[in-house]
């Protein structure tokens, strides 16, 4: 099965050359997903966000709770979350929650033909099953997939945007 995926994605590969070339500029011109833009202040999102948690590092967590959002990428949502440094937006979450491999795939397929051909990673995380990456001078986009027994999410599927410049303020 992974050498089918593997030949998909190599095929994907040779015709997203031709078709997508824009694709992670679009990326960078974007700066965010959605109504959220990377380096926008906290105070747009105050009425719609709730706080849950802080690391070591100084980033703010915040559930989006405004609930207007229920798709992105033509799938369902289950959850944003925002994190900020320094009250500016440095990483937009969104997960899906539990998807099959078939959906999985779906997902990736749509985000290459938006952004152009990922690298797909395998970290060498016990938590994660499948790291898909589209990398630009200003973000880092991603596509996760978490093994059943990780602590934080558990057999979920999360996409997550990050603002480099914001990211050299915590790293």
């Amino acid at each position: 099965m992974i050498k089918r995926h593997l030949l998909i994605a190599i095929g994907l590969t040779i015709i997203s050359i031709n078709m997508f070339g824009q694709g992670r500029k679009s990326l960078d011109n974007e700066n965010g997903l959605l109504k959220f833009k990377l380096g926008s202040s906290i105070n747009l999102y105050k009425k719609d966000i709730k706080y849950y948690w802080i690391d070591e590092k100084g980033r703010e967590a915040y559930d989006y709770i405004r609930g207007d959002i229920k798709q992105v990428f033509g799938r369902t949502v289950k959850s944003i979350n925002l994190m900020f440094v320094d009250d500016k937006l440095y990483n937009i979450n969104i997960s899906f929650g539990v998807l099959s491999k078939s959906e999985q795939w779906d997902l990736i397929d749509f985000l290459q033909k938006k952004y152009d051909v990922p690298k797909i990673v395998r970290e060498p995380d016990q938590y994660r099953q499948l790291a898909v990456v589209w990398e630009t001078g200003k973000v880092l986009l991603q596509m996760d997939e978490y093994e059943c027994t990780s602590p934080v999410m558990g057999c979920e599927t999360d996409v997550f945007i990050n603002s480099k410049s914001l990211s050299k303020l915590v790293d």
